[in-house]
């Protein structure tokens, strides 16, 4: 356009020269000048900003584009190409941003030591600057401490398994060592500590079962030295249960064992032979209660013995078949009292004669078989006229002064007839009165009680030397005694009763005397018996009387 212009004015400068027409051509020749030199400038400032670009050095390149603007403000390759610029620009702050950022986030992990997450921050930084060489740097510095790190770490894990395996193994020492190697490695770690804690309070504790081990094994020795055997041997059990691995105190127990063991074998021989003499006196006289606990004892002394085992058995069996004997015993005369006294005596006479066959020895059950027969074989009349036979001849033989005879005959005619005994009863009040007559010696003369539902035997008062065979002994009883007394006496084959039945004698309202006949032996004194059946009663005196 200017130089259309300069060309025009030209033109009309050949027309006709006029100042303002060469001012004004040279005016357009310094627009055309410095059009030239801004072109020439923006040129300059577009390669520049290209290579800029090329480089990546955006903000020269952005520069050089506003350079170029300055030089054709109104250029659009210029102002796209700074648009271009500008954003690359902020793209390549926004990444050098975001490296830092990463760069410091994996200098902080570094610095406490957390390798793999600083690796991965240094990672991502060269995620932004590929080549960049402080990252790669770090990175590889980073692995080599992990591979140290993943050494110690397995060296550590090693010898914390191996610190486990000697803990399970009781290898306290191992156990210490293995510890304290990987207590070096990591120190921080808790887990050494906590094993050291129990490897420590496991050691403490051997150290003192050691020493509780040692003394009991000089104490052991002392009473061995001292043959205190017993306390020897249990101080070695002891020693062996503290420690039961140690090999000297199970060699003293053996030897010490088997001294003890011949002693015991002597003292237990002795012991036992001693009891099982003592149940064979017993059982050879029938005391079979009394020979069961010497028995037990001799099996506690050797329990395995079959002697003191068999004679055990057949001790308690005789003894079972004793008891259920005299259960058998007691039933069958319970029933036959029961059915005597109420004078069914053919009833009766079944049970005397098992009692009888139960018991062959005693004279209770063959008494009342003769009762019985006697009640069964005689009506009241023939037995009553047999009892008046009887006090006949009592009455004779007290006119004789044989009071034997005399108590033997009313002892029969109260057999004989026991509903009626006034005749009876009046020839014995006959003979008290010719035995009191007689020399007489008092052998006890201080009050003597006796319990109901006891027996007293009359042997206590009278010794052997007091009797001859016309000796006789009163027992002078105060108290109402009707009822309450029996008195006992065994003369040949007879039995007695003296007691509610007519041959007591009332002197008066509260004195009762009893008279018993004596052949002068102690056999017959041992069957003499005083029984109150209901009450308690008093004995005043006992009288030696000699008849006339």
């Amino acid at each position: 356009a200017w130089n259309d212009a300069k060309t025009s004015y030209q033109a009309a400068m050949q027309i006709k020269s006029d100042k303002m027409l060469t001012d004004k051509i040279k005016e357009i020749d310094n627009n055309i000048l410095q059009e030239a030199s801004l072109e020439q400038q923006y040129q300059s400032h577009i390669a520049t900003a290209k290579v800029k670009s090329q480089e990546k050095q955006w903000q020269a390149a952005i520069d050089s584009y506003q350079k170029a603007l300055v030089a054709k403000p109104a250029d659009a390759t210029a102002s796209e190409k700074l648009t271009y610029a500008t954003e690359q620009l902020r793209i390549e702050q926004e990444a050098e941003a975001q490296y830092q950022s990463w760069i410091s986030k994996g200098n902080e992990s570094m610095k406490i030591n957390q390798l793999e997450e600083a690796k991965a921050y240094y990672q991502k930084a060269l995620s932004i600057k590929v080549q960049a060489p402080y990252p790669t740097q770090k990175i590889a510095e980073i692995e080599v401490q992990q591979q140290a790190l993943a050494q110690r770490q397995e060296k550590y894990d090693q010898l914390i398994a191996n610190t486990q395996t000697a803990i399970q193994q009781q290898d306290w020492t191992k156990a210490k060592t293995d510890c304290q190697q990987a207590q070096q490695i990591f120190s921080d770690e808790s887990l050494p500590k906590e094993l050291m804690t129990t490897i420590d309070t496991e050691l403490a504790k051997i150290a003192a079962t050691r020493q509780l081990y040692n003394e009991t094994m000089a104490i052991a020795a002392a009473a061995f030295t001292q043959n205190n055997y017993e306390e020897a041997l249990k101080q070695y059990q002891k020693a062996a249960e503290i420690l039961p691995n140690e090999k000297l105190p199970p060699t003293k127990i053996k030897e010490i064992s088997a001294i003890i063991l011949t002693e015991k074998n002597r003292e237990i021989e002795r012991q036992y032979n001693a009891l099982i003499e003592e149940a064979n006196t017993l059982i050879g006289n029938r005391s079979y209660e009394e020979a069961v606990p010497k028995l037990e004892a001799a099996l506690k002394v050797k329990p395995d013995d079959a002697v003191a085992s068999g004679k055990l058995n057949e001790v308690k069996s005789t003894i079972q078949r004793l008891a259920q004997l005299e259960a058998d015993y007691g039933a069958a005369i319970k029933d036959g009292d029961a059915n005597f006294n109420s004078k069914q005596y053919e009833a009766a006479l079944p049970f005397y004669e098992k009692a009888t066959s139960l018991k062959p020895n005693e004279n209770y059950p063959k008494t009342q078989i003769e009762k019985t027969q006697h009640h069964i074989t005689y009506s009241p009349q023939k037995r009553q006229a047999l009892a008046a036979e009887y006090v006949e001849k009592a009455i004779t033989a007290i006119n004789n002064n044989d009071f034997p005879a005399a108590s033997i005959a009313l002892a029969s005619a109260t057999n004989w007839y026991s509903e009626n005994t006034s005749a009876a009863q009046t020839a014995l009040n006959t003979m008290y009165k010719k035995l009191f007559s007689g020399k007489s010696k008092t052998i006890l003369s201080n009050k003597t009680t006796i319990a109901a539902n006891t027996t007293h035997n009359i042997k206590t008062f009278v010794g052997p030397n007091d009797l001859d065979s016309k000796t006789f002994i009163i027992v002078k009883v105060n108290g109402t005694v009707d009822k309450d007394v029996n008195v006992f006496m065994r003369y040949g084959r007879y039995s007695i009763t003296l007691g509610n039945t007519i041959l007591t004698i009332v002197a008066d309202a509260t004195i009762s005397y009893y008279c018993l006949l004596m052949k002068g032996d102690e056999h017959d004194i041992n069957w003499m018996t005083i029984m109150p059946e209901n009450s308690d009663i008093t004995i005043d005196e006992v009288i030696l009387v000699s008849p006339k």
